[in-house]
Protein backbone atom coordinates (compact mmCIF):
# COMPACT_ATOMS: atom_id res chain seq x y z
CA UNK A 1 0.00 0.00 0.00
CA UNK A 2 1.14 3.30 -1.05
CA UNK A 3 1.68 6.22 1.16
CA UNK A 4 -1.17 7.82 -0.45
CA UNK A 5 -3.76 5.28 -0.11
CA UNK A 6 -2.56 4.84 3.54
CA UNK A 7 -3.74 8.68 3.61
CA UNK A 8 -7.12 8.16 2.09
CA UNK A 9 -9.08 8.24 4.91
CA UNK A 10 -7.55 11.16 6.92
CA UNK A 11 -9.75 13.75 5.46
CA UNK A 12 -13.24 13.67 3.53
CA UNK A 13 -15.20 16.75 1.41
CA UNK A 14 -18.06 17.69 3.18
CA UNK A 15 -20.02 14.83 2.72
CA UNK A 16 -18.79 13.23 0.24
CA UNK A 17 -15.51 10.93 -0.31
CA UNK A 18 -12.47 12.96 -1.14
CA UNK A 19 -11.50 12.80 -5.03
CA UNK A 20 -8.31 10.35 -5.43
CA UNK A 21 -5.41 12.78 -6.49
CA UNK A 22 -4.03 12.65 -9.71
CA UNK A 23 -1.91 15.71 -10.48
CA UNK A 24 1.53 16.48 -8.55
CA UNK A 25 -0.31 19.70 -6.92
CA UNK A 26 -3.38 17.62 -6.08
CA UNK A 27 -0.57 14.94 -4.28
CA UNK A 28 1.72 17.42 -2.57
CA UNK A 29 -1.67 19.30 -1.19
CA UNK A 30 -2.61 15.73 0.55
CA UNK A 31 0.74 15.23 1.57
CA UNK A 32 0.75 18.94 3.32
CA UNK A 33 -2.61 17.27 5.04
CA UNK A 34 -1.28 14.44 6.42
CA UNK A 35 2.04 16.01 7.88
CA UNK A 36 -0.07 19.19 9.23
CA UNK A 37 -2.67 16.43 10.80
CA UNK A 38 0.20 15.22 13.10
CA UNK A 39 1.36 18.92 13.86
CA UNK A 40 -1.67 19.26 15.82
CA UNK A 41 -1.15 15.95 17.55
CA UNK A 42 1.20 18.33 19.58
CA UNK A 43 -0.38 21.54 19.55
CA UNK A 44 -0.82 23.84 23.14
CA UNK A 45 -3.11 27.08 21.64
CA UNK A 46 -6.62 26.43 22.98
CA UNK A 47 -7.69 28.85 20.18
CA UNK A 48 -6.21 26.13 17.30
CA UNK A 49 -8.75 23.14 18.58
CA UNK A 50 -11.98 25.17 17.78
CA UNK A 51 -10.44 25.79 13.83
CA UNK A 52 -9.39 21.44 14.35
CA UNK A 53 -13.46 21.28 15.48
CA UNK A 54 -14.48 22.70 12.47
CA UNK A 55 -12.11 20.96 9.92
CA UNK A 56 -13.52 18.17 11.53
CA UNK A 57 -16.96 18.73 10.51
CA UNK A 58 -15.94 20.25 7.43
CA UNK A 59 -13.59 17.36 6.28
CA UNK A 60 -14.76 14.85 8.09
CA UNK A 61 -11.06 14.37 10.11
CA UNK A 62 -11.73 11.57 12.69
CA UNK A 63 -8.42 12.14 14.51
CA UNK A 64 -10.03 16.08 16.04
CA UNK A 65 -12.89 14.56 17.49
CA UNK A 66 -11.66 15.22 20.58
CA UNK A 67 -10.87 19.36 19.60
CA UNK A 68 -13.64 20.44 21.98
CA UNK A 69 -12.72 18.29 24.75
CA UNK A 70 -8.94 19.40 24.67
CA UNK A 71 -10.01 22.61 24.59
CA UNK A 72 -12.50 22.11 27.36
CA UNK A 73 -9.22 21.13 29.15
CA UNK A 74 -7.70 24.58 28.86
CA UNK A 75 -10.98 26.53 29.70
CA UNK A 76 -10.66 24.52 32.89
CA UNK A 77 -7.68 25.64 33.31
CA UNK A 78 -7.67 28.92 36.10
CA UNK A 79 -6.60 31.68 33.48
CA UNK A 80 -7.52 35.57 32.94
CA UNK A 81 -8.37 34.28 29.60
CA UNK A 82 -11.48 31.75 30.19
CA UNK A 83 -14.11 34.35 29.98
CA UNK A 84 -12.99 34.89 26.26
CA UNK A 85 -12.41 31.42 25.49
CA UNK A 86 -15.71 30.67 26.79
CA UNK A 87 -17.25 33.36 24.67
CA UNK A 88 -15.20 31.96 21.61
CA UNK A 89 -16.47 27.75 22.71
CA UNK A 90 -19.64 29.17 20.73
CA UNK A 91 -17.97 28.32 17.38
CA UNK A 92 -18.28 24.42 18.54
CA UNK A 93 -21.15 24.48 20.52
CA UNK A 94 -24.10 25.67 19.55
CA UNK A 95 -25.51 25.85 22.64
CA UNK A 96 -22.40 27.06 24.37
CA UNK A 97 -23.52 28.74 28.00
CA UNK A 98 -21.75 31.90 29.08
CA UNK A 99 -21.54 34.11 32.61
CA UNK A 100 -22.36 37.30 33.91
CA UNK A 101 -19.40 39.46 32.90
CA UNK A 102 -17.74 37.37 30.04
CA UNK A 103 -18.70 40.14 27.56
CA UNK A 104 -15.96 42.66 29.19
CA UNK A 105 -13.36 40.29 28.15
CA UNK A 106 -14.21 41.34 23.89
CA UNK A 107 -11.25 44.13 24.27
CA UNK A 108 -9.46 43.85 20.72
CA UNK A 109 -10.81 45.46 17.60
CA UNK A 110 -11.01 41.98 16.07
CA UNK A 111 -12.76 40.53 18.74
CA UNK A 112 -15.10 43.46 18.99
CA UNK A 113 -16.62 42.77 15.50
CA UNK A 114 -16.35 39.02 14.87
CA UNK A 115 -18.29 38.23 18.67
CA UNK A 116 -21.49 40.06 17.28
CA UNK A 117 -21.52 37.85 14.42
CA UNK A 118 -20.93 34.97 16.86
CA UNK A 119 -24.05 35.59 19.02
CA UNK A 120 -26.34 37.74 16.52
CA UNK A 121 -29.13 34.82 17.19
CA UNK A 122 -29.11 35.66 19.99
CA UNK A 123 -27.91 39.30 20.43
CA UNK A 124 -29.02 41.78 17.51
CA UNK A 125 -25.73 43.62 16.38
CA UNK A 126 -24.94 46.96 17.47
CA UNK A 127 -26.56 49.80 15.44
CA UNK A 128 -23.56 50.88 14.03
CA UNK A 129 -22.38 47.67 12.98
CA UNK A 130 -22.70 47.81 9.16
CA UNK A 131 -20.14 51.03 10.10
CA UNK A 132 -17.89 48.82 11.79
CA UNK A 133 -17.54 46.62 9.03
CA UNK A 134 -17.18 49.37 6.59
CA UNK A 135 -14.34 51.04 8.81
CA UNK A 136 -12.79 47.27 9.18
CA UNK A 137 -12.68 46.87 5.82
CA UNK A 138 -10.55 49.89 4.84
CA UNK A 139 -8.47 49.65 8.04
CA UNK A 140 -7.27 46.09 5.91
CA UNK A 141 -5.30 43.40 7.02
CA UNK A 142 -6.47 41.05 10.00
CA UNK A 143 -9.41 43.84 10.51
CA UNK A 144 -10.34 43.07 6.50
CA UNK A 145 -10.51 39.25 7.08
CA UNK A 146 -12.28 39.32 9.87
CA UNK A 147 -15.09 41.36 8.21
CA UNK A 148 -15.85 38.52 5.61
CA UNK A 149 -15.41 35.91 8.39
CA UNK A 150 -18.42 38.30 10.60
CA UNK A 151 -20.71 37.90 7.30
CA UNK A 152 -19.86 34.05 6.86
CA UNK A 153 -20.76 33.89 10.45
CA UNK A 154 -23.54 36.21 10.32
CA UNK A 155 -25.42 33.96 7.36
CA UNK A 156 -24.44 30.79 9.52
CA UNK A 157 -26.71 32.40 11.85
CA UNK A 158 -29.36 33.29 9.94
CA UNK A 159 -29.29 36.69 10.98
CA UNK A 160 -30.15 39.79 8.70
CA UNK A 161 -26.78 41.10 6.60
CA UNK A 162 -26.38 44.97 7.66
CA UNK A 163 -24.39 45.93 4.78
CA UNK A 164 -25.22 46.12 1.15
CA UNK A 165 -24.60 43.87 -1.68
CA UNK A 166 -22.19 46.30 -2.86
CA UNK A 167 -20.52 46.31 0.00
CA UNK A 168 -19.60 42.20 0.32
CA UNK A 169 -18.45 42.25 -3.17
CA UNK A 170 -16.17 45.48 -2.28
CA UNK A 171 -14.74 43.24 0.71
CA UNK A 172 -14.56 40.07 -1.95
CA UNK A 173 -12.51 42.13 -3.57
CA UNK A 174 -10.30 43.54 -1.31
CA UNK A 175 -9.82 40.16 0.80
CA UNK A 176 -8.25 38.97 -2.59
CA UNK A 177 -5.87 42.12 -2.86
CA UNK A 178 -4.57 40.43 0.41
CA UNK A 179 -3.07 37.91 -1.37
CA UNK A 180 0.35 38.29 -3.31
CA UNK A 181 2.21 35.96 -5.25
CA UNK A 182 6.00 36.97 -4.45
CA UNK A 183 8.08 34.17 -3.19
CA UNK A 184 6.48 35.25 0.71
CA UNK A 185 3.67 33.41 2.30
CA UNK A 186 2.42 35.04 5.13
CA UNK A 187 -0.56 34.12 8.00
CA UNK A 188 -2.50 37.04 6.66
CA UNK A 189 -2.35 35.62 2.98
CA UNK A 190 -3.09 32.46 4.66
CA UNK A 191 -6.20 33.56 6.17
CA UNK A 192 -7.27 35.67 3.51
CA UNK A 193 -7.41 32.37 1.18
CA UNK A 194 -8.77 30.24 3.57
CA UNK A 195 -11.70 32.98 4.07
CA UNK A 196 -12.32 33.18 0.65
CA UNK A 197 -12.46 29.36 0.04
CA UNK A 198 -15.24 29.41 3.10
CA UNK A 199 -17.08 32.18 1.50
CA UNK A 200 -17.59 30.18 -1.91
CA UNK A 201 -15.10 32.75 -3.33
CA UNK A 202 -12.21 30.32 -3.63
CA UNK A 203 -11.84 31.49 -7.29
CA UNK A 204 -10.31 34.41 -6.13
CA UNK A 205 -7.33 32.50 -4.98
CA UNK A 206 -4.34 32.43 -7.47
CA UNK A 207 -3.41 28.46 -7.88
CA UNK A 208 -0.16 29.63 -7.68
CA UNK A 209 -0.35 30.69 -4.35
CA UNK A 210 -1.20 27.45 -3.12
CA UNK A 211 2.38 26.39 -4.86
CA UNK A 212 3.48 28.63 -3.01
CA UNK A 213 1.57 27.54 0.92
CA UNK A 214 2.93 23.96 -0.10
CA UNK A 215 6.63 25.70 -0.74
CA UNK A 216 6.96 26.95 2.01
CA UNK A 217 5.51 24.03 4.68
CA UNK A 218 8.35 23.42 7.48
CA UNK A 219 9.61 20.07 8.18
CA UNK A 220 7.33 19.59 11.43
CA UNK A 221 4.09 19.87 9.21
CA UNK A 222 3.72 23.63 10.48
CA UNK A 223 3.99 26.91 8.41
CA UNK A 224 5.74 30.18 9.27
CA UNK A 225 3.87 33.71 10.29
CA UNK A 226 5.76 34.73 7.16
CA UNK A 227 8.27 32.32 5.14
CA UNK A 228 10.75 35.38 5.56
CA UNK A 229 10.92 34.68 9.11
CA UNK A 230 12.24 32.45 11.54
CA UNK A 231 12.54 30.34 13.67
CA UNK A 232 9.60 27.74 14.41
CA UNK A 233 6.02 27.05 13.35
CA UNK A 234 2.84 29.27 14.36
CA UNK A 235 -0.16 27.69 15.67
CA UNK A 236 -2.21 30.32 13.97
CA UNK A 237 -0.66 30.25 10.38
CA UNK A 238 -0.64 26.41 10.43
CA UNK A 239 -4.33 26.53 11.29
CA UNK A 240 -5.05 28.81 8.11
CA UNK A 241 -2.73 26.82 6.08
CA UNK A 242 -4.03 23.47 6.71
CA UNK A 243 -7.97 25.48 6.32
CA UNK A 244 -6.70 26.76 3.27
CA UNK A 245 -5.03 23.33 1.49
CA UNK A 246 -8.13 21.37 2.58
CA UNK A 247 -10.86 23.97 0.86
CA UNK A 248 -8.38 23.95 -1.93
CA UNK A 249 -7.93 20.23 -2.65
CA UNK A 250 -11.84 19.48 -2.24
CA UNK A 251 -12.76 22.86 -4.27
CA UNK A 252 -16.53 24.29 -4.28
CA UNK A 253 -19.29 21.63 -2.63
CA UNK A 254 -22.02 22.21 0.03
CA UNK A 255 -20.17 21.60 3.74
CA UNK A 256 -21.26 21.90 7.11
CA UNK A 257 -21.01 25.67 8.33
CA UNK A 258 -18.11 27.26 10.68
CA UNK A 259 -20.08 27.38 13.41
CA UNK A 260 -21.37 24.26 14.97
CA UNK A 261 -25.52 24.04 13.54
CA UNK A 262 -28.53 24.52 16.03
CA UNK A 263 -31.65 23.28 16.07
Amino acid sequence: MSGHERMSAAFRCGADERPKASTDRELRTVTAIDRALVYFERSPEPYAMLMLDVMRRRFRISSFDDALARYDQFLAEDSPRRPILRIFRRIADYDNVLQPGDDAAVRTQVDRLIVPALYCDRKPPPGDYAAQLQQANGAGEYQRTHALLSLQWLRENRCAMPVSADFESALIDGVAQLIKVDGTVTDLELEAAGFLYAYGHGDRVDAAFIDEALASQNSDGGWLLSNTEQPGSDWHATTTATYLLLHAYCGKRDYPPMLAPGP
